[in-house]
């Protein structure tokens, strides 16, 4: 099912996507992201970015230093000198050999951080080797061994948490190295090898969709095989996940991946999680979001919020929960291009069940006014629409726990409610059944 997690730069929406291929989400995105890429307008592209961020988070230090003010020089004081505790530095040599690669290409170790790559260190392969000595993190973080130009480059997940790690790199192609020195870059090596031919099924039919004799009945069987290779994949990567929480491999699947998640799942990976991981920020964000699906999970009373509507008047959730006999309370944005996808048939939904008791809440993540009212109109959306225009700091998202959209929550009269992120056909008998 193709979601949207985050706003981002297109430009690093295909970098993730190039080099991303072991994310289960990934593989999904960057066959169905793509095809909206080509069916919608760029500007519609999601961040995905849940995984942007989430990338970036990753690869932060874990603690961060804040400049500590001086006292001035014209004003006598005692001061007492606190010390602060500085990240010890680990220092990294990353070596390797290489195969099918010329001598004389640039091999670089670099972190996703502020929103872009930045290098740690570089090395020319010679002799098909090549060795870099120079890396140096204040925590053990996920990076990325890149070779090649720009627009040529080759990207292969690696963890940076052990002194001397080894890569052995078989031609230009993403995520195919074997790479040693810590049980996280061994199992994210032996995950790749069973993602593989998931990868090339992947590409083959993402050729045959983009090609221009590939008819809409075939493209519609595509979409159907490609969501059923993301839950093969999903079942790859379960099992990693779960024989690696001890080490960054475990952290990095669970993060990418517990939004679609049962919250008690979640919770118990989370307690079995190495201590260095349980306080962590990614850590703290999942247990928040435990906590917010807890609250609103199927079979509770609806939370209410308050937004405001396009005309800019006030608007609350409770204006319709528990008075209409089914309403569906939408998340979605302007820019979400699996929304815009969704939207006719929520469309054609409300169209068919309006008038028996159905009604909606569409509730945006939007941040440009301008840009909501225009999607509002070219999609002939006439539900009712509120947004606090905050983006992903959405209010509405955050208490219902919102990562990824579209996401939709139903509501029975009673107020309590009855299902979460249903979408397309499922969706369509959900009502059918509630209002029959």
């Amino acid at each position: 099912m193709t979601k949207c997690l985050l706003q981002g730069d297109f430009f690093i929406l295909i970098i993730i996507i190039t080099f991303s291929f072991r994310e289960t989400r990934t593989l999904n995105y960057l066959c169905r992201k793509e095809i909206h890429l080509f069916k919608q307008n760029k500007k519609h592209m999601k961040k995905n970015l849940f995984t942007i961020l989430l990338l970036a988070v990753i690869t932060m230090p874990i603690m961060a230093q804040r400049p500590v003010k001086r006292a001035s020089s014209t004003v006598k004081k005692t001061v007492t000198t606190v010390k602060k505790k500085v990240p010890a530095v680990l220092p990294i040599i990353v070596k390797g050999s290489t195969q099918g690669i010329n001598d004389g290409e640039k091999v670089y170790v670099a972190i996703f951080q502020n929103r872009k790559m930045n290098n740690l260190d570089s090395a020319t392969i010679k002799g098909g080797k090549f060795e870099m000595k120079n890396i140096k993190v204040s925590a053990p973080i996920m990076g990325y061994l890149t070779i090649g130009k720009e627009e040529e480059m080759v990207f292969d997940p690696i963890y940076l948490d052990a002194k001397v790690i080894t890569v052995n790199k078989k031609g230009k192609e993403s995520s195919n190295a074997d790479i040693t020195g810590s049980p996280a870059n061994v199992a994210e090596s032996a995950m790749n090898k069973e993602l593989q031919p998931f990868n090339k099924q992947i590409n083959d039919l993402r050729q045959e969709y983009m090609a221009k004799t590939t008819t809409a009945e075939r493209k519609k069987a595509i979409e159907k095989q490609f969501d059923g290779i993301e839950e093969q994949t999903k079942v790859v990567q379960k099992k990693f996940m779960e024989e690696n929480l001890s080490n960054l491999l475990g952290i990095n699947i669970l993060s990418q991946s517990y939004y679609a998640m049962d919250p008690e799942e979640v919770q118990a990976d989370i307690n079995k999680l190495s201590p260095q991981f349980k306080n962590g920020e990614i850590t703290q964000r999942m247990k928040e979001w435990v906590v917010r699906q807890r609250t609103t999970k199927i079979g509770n009373q609806f939370t209410d919020f308050a937004m405001k509507t396009p005309e800019g008047k006030d608007m609350k959730l409770s204006d319709f929960a528990g008075k209409a006999k089914l309403l569906l309370v939408d998340f979605w944005a302007s820019w979400c291009g699996p929304c815009r996808a969704e939207m006719p048939n929520v469309v054609n939904a409300y169209n068919a069940y309006k008038d028996k008791g159905f009604e909606i809440v569409g509730v945006s993540l939007d941040n440009n006014g301008e840009a909501w009212k225009k999607a509002i109109s070219d999609l002939k959306i006439t539900w009712p629409q509120m947004s606090d225009l905050k983006g992903w700091q959405s209010k509405g998202a955050e208490i219902y726990g919102i990562s990824a959209i579209p996401a939709t929550v139903l509501i029975g009269q009673d107020g309590k409610i009855i299902a979460k992120n249903l979408r397309g056909e499922e969706l369509n008998n959900k009502i059918a059944e509630m209002l029959k």
